[in-house]
């Protein structure tokens, strides 16, 4: 049952006075500095409001586009009355509390709020956060465990628990929270900011310093994703709101609902810039469409011709495009005009790599890591020109760098293993890879190179059935592929199963027509089989 309407005014009233808020006309907006987009939407949210006084709905559509467009404490006082009509409805309460200027009154929003839905994670975690900020260290850690225990935690409240045990002085229990969490959002910059407080109290600077880079390089994901918050910023009418809002739903892989807010940003800016065509582009190469990215960017180069993240943004275009050689000259122009550019020099480096010359490749991405230490992702191209220059052992090291900076990329875990074993580090290579298959069961890659491995001669009797019953899941899924064939073969080798592998060896080279290299190693695996089969030995 609602609330007697006095009731409810005088609540509204109390709000009004606890938070600051003047309890003046609140249908009275002032809009006159804001972008025009932004006055229709506020004065239609306003008419609105008028039809139905009585509705919460109304009220809070009113208070998103006035939070969206930075107007906080007009949009905590419309939010209030929203609470009065609908007190039970969490929403109103959580965006009060992320609207508000005064940090005792959102704590009290964010308290109310979380009363009424606790299983909200991004809520939880918020509140924990800023009772941790405002000095309740107790209250927040029950909520930060609450949050810990419930299913679907994403390793947020271990970073909450972890800053509150740095702040006691337990040093090893915020890192095994940290280890935690890292395991769970390896791409929190909050995760590795801690970590490098912890690094430098113990007197380890070097490593301090290599956490603090990589807090550095991870700026986003510091925070769960809210659908409470998501709904507000769709209210977004204003250039950078808009912007902002693009920039969110192309992160969240929502490309259609990205490109809209991004044309419309695009649109109403009142003086046009590089970035309005930037992002627009990314979407179209996120939705598959390289020409429109490129026509897009095109344009831009045309007006902002010394710009250098457009013209290397162009040139990245042109090489999905296939165009390689003009592409090699795209940046090489680029380069001319601003020497020191880490992404220019990074994708001149992988376009040597892709025509071959992978010596030459080699300092430029050197140099782009040098001028740049958070582009993580100039680690993998790195090795592998390393590994195709022939320089396993700094191909090595370059991969075992990634993996510390980036733990989850799958890939490069699977080709360190490679370069673990063909430096003799066999058992290494086996426990990188069985942790990957414990991240992602089945992977195909990771399945065959695991039983690559484990039925090679030397291995035990339980590593060699290991990989035989790994082989017969990939070739099951690949029985027309030579190299599974091969593979099957040698793992029944392994398990002493004679007629079957000459089979399956047999069936492999029938699949491996035109690959010289690999005809002869089933040849060489062949051949001793056959010598030692019986002379009366039936297929």
């Amino acid at each position: 049952m609602n609330p007697p309407k006095l009731g409810r005014w005088v609540f509204v009233m109390a709000l009004f006075w606890a938070t600051g808020a003047s309890p003046t006309d609140p249908l009275e907006v002032d809009v006159s500095g804001a972008e025009p987009a932004v006055a229709r939407a506020v004065t239609a949210a306003v008419s609105a409001v008028r039809v139905g006084a009585e509705d919460a709905a109304a009220w809070a559509e009113l208070g998103q586009p006035l939070h969206v467009h930075g107007m906080r404490s007009e949009a905590v006082s419309r939010y209030a009355r929203a609470m009065a009509l609908a007190p039970q409805d969490y929403r109103w309460p959580y965006l009060a509390f992320t609207a508000s200027d005064d940090p005792p009154a959102a704590l009290r929003f964010a308290a109310h709020a979380y009363a009424l839905q606790p299983d909200d994670y991004a809520l939880a975690i918020a509140y924990a956060d800023s009772l941790t900020r405002q000095g309740q260290p107790n209250l927040a850690r029950d909520v930060y465990l609450e949050a810990r225990s419930a299913a679907g935690d994403r390793g947020y409240a271990s970073v909450g628990l972890a800053r509150l045990a740095l702040a006691s002085g337990e040093l090893k229990k915020a890192r095994a929270l940290l280890d935690e969490a890292h395991d769970a959002v390896p791409e929190n910059g909050v995760v590795h900011q801690l970590l490098a407080q912890i690094l430098h109290r113990e007197g380890a600077v070097i490593a301090a310093t290599r956490a603090g880079l990589h807090a550095r390089a991870y700026t986003g994901r510091t925070q769960p994703a809210s659908d409470v918050l998501d709904a507000m910023r769709a209210f977004a009418e204003s250039t950078s709101a808009l912007q902002d809002l693009g920039a969110r739903l192309l992160a969240k892989g929502e490309h259609a609902a990205a490109r809209k807010a991004l044309e419309a940003a695009r649109k109403r800016a009142s003086r046009p810039s590089p970035f309005t065509v930037r992002r627009p582009a990314e979407v179209a190469l996120a939705e598959g469409s390289p020409e429109r990215a490129l026509n897009l960017l095109a344009d831009a180069v045309r007006r902002w011709s010394h710009d250098a993240a457009l013209l290397t943004d162009l040139a990245q275009t042109r090489r999905r495009l296939g165009n390689v050689e003009t592409v090699r000259r795209d940046v090489a122009t680029v380069l001319d005009r601003h020497p020191d550019d880490a992404r220019a020099l990074r994708l001149l480096g992988s376009i040597e790599t892709e025509l071959g010359n992978d010596a030459g490749a080699v300092p430029l991405l050197e140099q782009a890591l040098a001028n740049d230490p958070t582009l993580y992702g100039v680690y993998a191209d790195l090795a592998l020109a390393c590994e195709r220059s022939g320089d396993a052992t700094r191909a090595l090291a370059v991969r075992e760098r990634l993996h510390l900076l980036s733990p989850g990329r799958l890939d490069n875990r699977i080709r360190l293993a490679g370069l673990l074993f063909a430096q003799g580090a066999r058992d290494r290579a086996i426990r990188t890879l069985r942790d990957v298959l414990e991240e992602a069961k089945g992977h195909p890659e990771a399945s065959f190179d695991l039983a690559t491995l484990l039925v090679l001669d030397g291995s035990s009797p339980d590593e060699a059935t290991e990989g035989l019953r790994l082989a017969r899941v990939v070739y099951a899924r690949n029985r027309r592929s030579a190299r599974h064939a091969y593979l099957m073969s040698r793992a029944q080798a392994a398990n002493e199963q004679p007629a079957p592998e000459i089979q399956t060896a047999r069936r492999a080279l029938t699949q491996a027509m035109g690959d010289e290299a690999l005809l002869a190693s089933i040849h060489q695996h062949l051949q001793p089989l056959e010598a030692r089969r019986p002379p009366n030995a039936v297929d």
